[in-house]
């Protein structure tokens, strides 16, 4: 395998029946970036009805997104093995878990306040 690919994709040689098959684990990352961007367009041009609820929702979709990227950069040059003092699982798990909640409370607050919009509900149901 490629060293290039070999940060994305592992190889499973255990006898679970995949036989080989690699896993790629980077592809989430990009997706669920590729659905925050598609909720912040359509929160974004759409006709607001109250602006402190949607600039938070853009807010926390923005640096969501601008951590999933330092996250992902992390882990492609491999910078956690030259940063040892950081537990890098746990501080991904960390960024997951506050992020997840907020982007929730962001989603209810959007999708309470949208009125029937339907950009807006589907930007903050996504």
């Amino acid at each position: 395998m490629h060293s290039d690919t070999a940060l994305l994709c592992n190889a499973n040689n255990s006898s679970d029946g995949l036989g080989g098959v690699p896993i790629c684990t980077g592809g989430s990352d990009l997706t669920f970036q590729l659905c925050l961007l598609i909720a912040f367009l359509c929160v974004r041009f759409s006709n607001w009805t109250d602006y402190s609820a949607f600039h938070y929702f853009e807010v926390v979709t923005i640096c969501f997104m601008i951590l999933i990227i330092v996250l992902y950069v992390v882990n492609l040059f491999r910078i956690y093995r030259m940063c040892t003092c950081v537990s890098w699982p746990l501080l991904e798990l960390l960024h997951y878990g506050i992020c997840t909640f907020l982007l929730f409370v962001g989603s209810i607050v959007a999708a309470v306040k949208s009125y029937g919009l339907s950009g807006l509900v589907a930007g903050s149901v996504r």
